[in-house]
C-alpha cells in the first residue's frame, strides 16, 4: 500500500476539473481505493496490485480515466543517441531515462525525490531489487559507464556532503551507507563519467556534483538492481507517473554481454476475452458497445468481434495477468454499485465454524489487552517467510506457476507477514502491538495433496520497551482464559537461535507437546525487515493446542 497526500485544489488542477470531496469520495469507493477526507486535504491509499499509483499524478492519470475524461499524456521516444555502457556486475540489469522539463525544476524537485523513493520502496523493495538514481542531465560528460570498481578507487562527495570521502567512509558515515550498505555488493559497482568522475555508487548514493537543483531543465534517471522484472517494472512505473510533468526518453543502453539486458519494451501485451465469459461472472447481460467504451476509459485499446474482445493491454499494467483481471477492470469502471443483486436461492440457517467462533474468541482478549487485528496475506515469498527470520527453507508449499518472485509460495508461519507490515508502515506511531489469527499451509503427508491448512495466532510488540514478559504475559491470557491452561514451559530450540536473542526465546510446551513459539527478535532479523525498534513475538499452533 502506498499513502499519496494531496488537496482538492491541487488534484482538480492536475485533472483540469472542479470535483468535490463528494465526488473524489464516490470515485475512490467505485475503484476500491481508501480516501481519507480531512478538510481540503485528501489522504488516498492505493490497491498494492497497482504499482505504478506512487504519485498524485499517477493518481490523477487513474482519476482522470475513472471521470472518462483522460488526460493527454505523450508517448515515451527512443533515443539512442547517447552512449551509455553497461558492463556484467553482481546488480547488472540497467534502464536509463530522460526526463525533459518544459521550464525548470523548481519546487517539484522535492516531489520528484519523493517518486524515487516511494518506487525505490514498494518496487524496489527499498533497494535491494531495483534502486533509482536522479541526476541533472546537463552536468553529466557522455558517456558514461556502468560497472565494477575497486574499493580503494572510490572516492567522491556524496550528495548532501560538503567533503570527498572514500569507500568505507560512505559505508560508515554517511545515512545512505549506513542504512544500504547491507545491499551493497561485495565487488562496488559505480556510474563514471568521459573524465573519470564517480556519478554514483548504487544502489547506496549519488555524488553531490551531480544533483538535481531547482534550476535543472533535464533529468538523467538510471533504474538499476539484481531483478530484471523489478527493474522493468520500475522503470513503467516512473514513466507512468513523469509523463504529467514532462517529455519522457527511453535512452538505449549498450550492454557489453547480451545475458544482462533487460529486455524493456513499451509494446502493448495482447489478449482475448470471450463475451460471455464477462457476462457470466457480472452475472448479468452488457451490452458490448458499452464494454469497449470502458476498456477505453482505463486505456486498453480493443476490437470486438464474433463475441471476442481483441485486446492490447497498456505498457504500464504489469499486474494484468489473466483475464480476471480485464474484468476486474471493466466491473470498476463499470461501477459496483450498478450491479444488481441476485436473489438469495438457498434458505437454510447457516452458522459460524467452530475455527471462527474460536477466533472470535481469541480476537475480543487479544484487543482488551490492547492489541490491533491484521488480517495479513496468505500468499507470500520464501525472502520473507524464512530468510529473513533466519529459518531454514523446509516443510512449505511453493506456488508452481507464479508469475511474480513476491509471490511464490503460502505462508508457512503468520509472523514474519505482521513484520513485513509493520516494515511497510514504519512512519507509523509506535508501539505497534499487532496480532493476526489466520490459516497456514504445512507439510502434511497424511493429506490427499502432501499439505494442510492449520490454524495459528500470532502476536506482535514493536516499541522501545517491548520485551519477553510482555508478550509472554498475553500467551498466558490466551491460553488460560480461552483454552483453561494456566501452566506452560518454554524450552530453547537450536534450530531458532538465528531468529531470536539468546535466552530469551524457546518452544512453548503444554503436555510435552509443542504448542508455539516464543521470543524477542534478533536485531539480524529487524535489520531485514527495517524495523528500528525491539520487537517480542509468539505464534500459537492453535489446531495443536485443541488436540492436547
Amino acid at each position: 500500500m502506498v499513502m499519496i497526500n494531496t488537496s482538492i485544489d491541487e488534484m482538480n488542477k492536475l485533472l483540469g476539473k472542479k470535483l468535490t470531496k463528494e465526488k473524489y469520495s464516490d470515485i475512490a469507493f467505485k475503484y476500491g481505493l481508501d480516501l481519507d477526507i480531512n478538510g481540503d486535504e485528501l489522504n488516498f491509499e492505493t490497491t498494492s496490485d497497482r504499482a505504478e499509483l506512487i504519485s498524485k499524478y499517477g493518481l490523477a492519470r487513474l482519476l482522470s480515466q475513472l471521470i472518462h475524461k483522460p488526460i493527454n499524456v505523450k508517448d515515451p521516444k527512443i533515443n539512442e543517441g547517447i552512449s551509455i555502457s553497461v558492463e556484467k556486475t553482481e546488480r547488472p540489469f540497467v534502464n536509463c531515462l530522460l526526463l525533459r522539463l518544459k521550464k525548470e525544476l523548481g519546487e517539484r524537485a522535492s516531489e520528484l525525490v519523493e517518486i524515487q523513493n516511494k518506487v525505490d520502496l514498494v518496487i524496489g523493495r527499498r533497494r535491494g531489487m531495483a534502486a533509482i538514481g536522479l541526476f541533472d542531465y546537463d552536468k553529466i560528460g557522455f558517456p558514461i559507464v556502468y560497472r565494477h570498481e575497486k574499493k580503494e578507487n572510490i572516492k567522491f562527495t556524496p550528495l548532501s556532503y560538503a567533503n570527498e570521502k572514500t569507500y568505507d567512509e560512505i559505508l560508515n558515515s554517511t545515512d545512505a551507507g549506513i542504512w544500504y550498505g547491507k545491499i551493497s555488493p561485495e565487488k562496488p559497482i559505480i556510474w563514471k563519467t568521459s573524465n573519470g568522475d564517480i556519478m554514483a555508487l548504487p544502489p547506496i548514493i549519488n555524488a553531490d556534483k551531480y544533483s538535481i537543483e531547482k534550476n535543472t531543465r533535464n533529468i538523467l534517471i538510471d533504474i538499476t538492481g539484481v531483478s530484471k522484472k523489478s527493474v522493468n517494472s520500475a522503470t513503467k512505473a516512473l514513466i507512468f507517473n513523469l509523463s504529467m510533468i514532462g517529455d519522457i526518453e527511453v535512452l538505449k543502453v549498450k550492454y557489453q554481454t547480451k545475458d544482462i539486458d533487460t529486455g524493456l519494451t513499451l509494446s502493448p501485451t495482447k489478449m482475448r476475452l470471450r463475451h460471455g465469459d464477462l457476462e457470466n461472472l457480472m452475472g448479468k447481460a452488457v451490452s458490448a458497445e458499452e464494454v469497449v467504451k470502458l476498456l477505453r476509459y482505463a486505456d486498453y485499446n480493443v476490437k470486438f468481434e464474433k463475441g471476442i474482445y481483441a485486446l492490447e493491454i497498456p505498457f504500464y499494467r504489469d499486474d494484468v495477468i489473466s483475464q480476471v483481471d480485464i474484468i476486474d477492470d471493466i466491473l470498476r469502471f463499470y461501477g459496483v454499485s450498478n450491479l444488481e443483486p441476485l436473489p438469495v436461492k438457498t434458505y437454510f440457517t447457516g452458522e459460524k465454524l467452530k475455527e471462527s467462533r474460536l477466533s472470535d474468541f481469541i480476537g475480543n482478549r487479544m484487543t482488551g489487552a490492547g492489541y490491533q487485528e491484521l488480517d495479513s496475506n496468505v500468499l507470500t515469498n520464501e525472502t520473507i517467510q524464512f530468510d529473513n527470520m533466519g529459518l531454514k527453507r523446509e516443510n512449505y508449499a511453493k506456488l508452481s506457476e507464479s508469475r511474480s518472485s513476491e509471490i511464490s509460495m503460502t505462508r508457512r508461519l503468520v509472523v514474519p507477514e505482521i513484520l513485513r507490515f509493520i516494515s511497510n508502515n514504519i512512519n507509523r506511531k509506535f508501539p505497534q502491538k499487532l496480532f493476526d489469527i489466520g490459516y497456514v499451509v504445512e507439510l502434511d503427508p497424511s493429506s490427499d495433496t502432501n499439505f494442510s491448512n492449520k490454524l495459528h495466532l500470532a502476536i506482535v510488540y514493536s516499541g522501545v520497551d517491548a520485551n519477553f514478559s510482555d508478550v509472554k504475559a498475553v500467551v498466558k491470557i490466551v491460553l488460560s482464559d480461552i483454552f483453561n491452561i494456566d501452566e506452560f514451559k518454554v524450552s530453547e530450540n537450536e534450530d531458532l537461535k538465528q531468529t531470536f536473542i539468546s535466552g530469551r526465546y524457546g518452544d512453548i510446551m503444554y503436555n510435552d507437546k509443542k504448542i508455539g513459539v516464543i521470543g524477542e527478535l534478533h536485531p539480524r532479523v529487524l535489520n531485514k525487515f527495517n524495523i528500528s525498534f525491539p520487537a517480542s513475538v509468539a505464534e500459537l499452533f492453535l489446531d495443536k493446542i485443541i488436540e492436547v
